[in-house]
């Protein structure tokens, strides 16, 4: 039974939740070793865990997911159970190599341990009070929880002294940074199936087998038809008077919306460079923006230098004018200078640093902070307050639509009444998409709810608008006869076909660039395929126009390798490639990045180093699990 965990030890819940139970058995609540008057659910080198002590734990933990509002499915409840032990196996295993190593912990380093847990501080001081409270709420004295922290204490010695033994080489930083900064650029050509379809003519008997083989994919699953009445708030809105009182109040209401922040208009030029940078290159874009801004001074136009020199696309075919900016358009150092350290009309005092280089600016207009009169945005007010209304009145012709139904009149007659657009819809699934109306799942999971001829929903919001619906019809589940959907069966066979063609002509054109009789680009020319290229493709992020199997075969491939070692499927085509060209990492970023490489190798390293020692140690103990445990499942 624990092989669930095992198998799936790579999931995300499961890696969530057993760090979960790591963090709050181990850590906050512990368990007592001393053999219970109840049933056994393992045993660890003569060591027993008592079912109520397993138990104990498991309700905490579930009590801590309620307190999250966060429910589990019976197989992560399942996972749960089995988790939960497999970390108290764990603790017996470390706390008796604990006691092997003579690894204890004092009384101050306990207490010390207790004035830093987060729970029990008030004001940022430990507070008395709020552990006597959570002691009395577990029902737990302060020796017995004094105990438990020692034994976690100890755990923690423990891990810290096996984890310190990991160590990363500067080697092993750089292979780890080649690898991530590591592109490669892949050509390759599609076999798509679509050029096999008109030479495929499947017989009779071929459709029929097919039908049969695939007759769960074919089934047609239960539809409703109903009719229905819907309320638009956009059909409405000449129905809705908005008064000058209205707006106003709106506007009163939402004053800060309408705030401006301060703006600047200026002009800029900028010389590109960036820290990854060597010094002489830097030194270099500094002095040339030294000089630009030396001519400025001298009484050259900005605009003109601007267009000769700026390395800024988006600015300098405009004589460098950034238009109006606020300051948090603007990078930390810019908006420093034009927001504070300049006034209208001058230089910046020296080219300003930033991400991207050197900037030399000049201001040209301010616009101080303001709040927008309500003359100015009343016509955006009054639409937005029309829309609102306008919404409220749909929502209540809706509900009034749903109460005259309910009281016995004609759906068709209330719809008219009342102005609804009224509608009645082909048959559709759960799934199905509507073609009219232009609802979705809202009204789909509400048109199903209806069982019997004639019922009606409660008012249903989708898409913005509002609706009332009536069943007209509910068709069950049914497998359609071959005659029903021939030629979808035979268009699905044809296809599949033609994709296995697809995948055999892949496949032998592969062979043959294996053995070196020929070239992917003369297999090209002579089929007329038209050979494809790639984007870099890196480690860090997901490939764009290839499969992410066919990406990741090509960054796996070795230096002197090029032909990618299989076909991929994309859709209805095959894909075969090799590598156009390899980019190297940039050794520029090495250095900046070392320290967090080092760091996550290092991580990695000793999480690895400390689950092999638990694994080493659960091979070398003797570990029984009992029928009670089994039970609970």
């Amino acid at each position: 039974m624990l092989s669930y965990m095992r198998k799936h030890a790579r999931s995300w819940f499961i890696k969530v939740l057993l760090g979960a139970v790591i963090v709050v058995f181990i850590f906050f609540y512990g368990f007592s070793l001393r053999e219970r008057a109840s049933a056994v659910v393992a045993e660890v080198n003569g060591i027993k865990i008592a079912q109520r002590d397993f138990q104990r734990q498991f309700e905490r933990f579930l009590e801590l997911q309620r307190s999250r509002s966060s429910e589990l499915t019976a197989e992560q409840r399942r996972f749960l159970k089995e988790a939960t032990l497999e970390a108290l196996i764990d603790q017996v295993l470390v706390l008796d190599e604990a006691d092997r190593w003579k690894i204890g912990v004092s009384q101050e380093e306990i207490k010390e341990q207790i004035r830093q847990i987060p729970s029990f501080q008030e004001g940022g001081r430990f507070s008395m009070r709020l552990l006597q409270q959570y002691l009395r709420m577990r029902g737990q004295s302060e020796e017995e929880f004094m105990k438990e922290l020692a034994k976690e204490l100890r755990i923690q010695k423990v891990e810290q002294l096996v984890r310190d033994g990991a160590w990363v080489s500067e080697e092993e930083v750089e292979i780890m940074y080649g690898l991530l900064q590591e592109r490669v650029v892949v050509q390759y050509v599609a076999v798509p199936a679509e050029n096999y379809l008109k030479e495929i003519l499947p017989t009779q008997e071929e459709i029929k087998a097919h039908f049969k083989d695939h007759a769960a994919q074919y089934r047609i699953p239960e539809m409703v038809r109903v009719e229905y009445m819907r309320f638009e708030p956009g059909a409405l809105l000449a129905r809705v008077e908005v008064s000058e009182k209205e707006i106003k109040e709106a506007y009163e209401r939402n004053r800060d919306r309408w705030r401006e922040d301060p703006q600047v208009l200026a002009r800029q030029i900028l010389i590109r460079s960036t820290e990854k940078d060597d010094d002489k290159t830097r030194m270099k874009a500094l002095q040339k923006a030294e000089e630009l801004l030396k001519k400025l001074r001298a009484g050259e136009e900005f605009g003109k230098l601007a267009k000769e020199h700026s390395q800024d696309p988006q600015t300098a075919g405009k004589g460098g004018s950034m238009g109006w900016k606020k300051r948090g358009e603007l990078s930390e150092a810019v908006g420093k200078a034009l927001f504070e350290d300049m006034r209208v009309g001058e230089l910046s005092e020296r080219p300003i640093k930033s991400g991207l280089g050197f900037h030399v600016l000049k201001l040209e207009e301010v616009k101080a902070e303001r709040l927008r009169p309500l003359e100015e945005v009343s016509q955006e007010i009054e639409a937005e307050v029309r829309q609102s209304k306008a919404k409220q009145l749909a929502s209540e012709l809706a509900e009034e639509a749903y109460l005259g139904v309910f009281q016995g009149q004609s759906f068709k007659e209330v719809a008219e009444r009342l102005g609804a657009a009224f509608g009645a819809t082909e048959p559709f699934s759960l799934q199905g998409a509507l073609k009219e109306p232009p609802a979705g799942e809202a009204f789909r999971k509400a048109a199903f709810l209806l069982r019997e001829k004639e019922d009606f929903s409660e008012v249903v919001e989708d898409g913005g608008a509002y609706y009332v619906m009536q069943l007209l019809e509910r068709m069950p589940p049914r497998d359609p006869s071959l005659e029903e959907i021939l030629e979808k069966v035979r268009s699905d066979l044809q296809r599949a076909k033609a994709l296995e063609k697809a995948r055999q002509e892949a496949e032998a054109i592969l062979e043959r660039l294996r053995k070196k009789e020929t070239t992917l680009s003369s297999e090209a020319e002579k089929r007329g395929w038209k050979i494809l290229t790639s984007p870099s493709i890196g480690r860090t992020a997901p490939p764009a126009a290839i499969p992410a199997e066919m990406a990741q075969a090509a960054l796996s491939l070795g230096a002197d390798e090029k032909l990618l070692p299989q076909t991929f499927k994309q859709g209805d085509r095959y894909l075969l490639g090799e590598i156009k060209e390899r980019i190297a990492a940039d050794p520029k970023g090495l250095e900046e990045q070392r320290p967090l490489l080092r760091s996550l190798l290092l991580r990695d390293k000793r999480e690895t180093m400390f689950r092999d020692w638990i694994k080493d140690l659960r091979a070398r103990s003797q570990i029984k699990t009992f029928r009670a445990f089994e039970e609970m499942f």
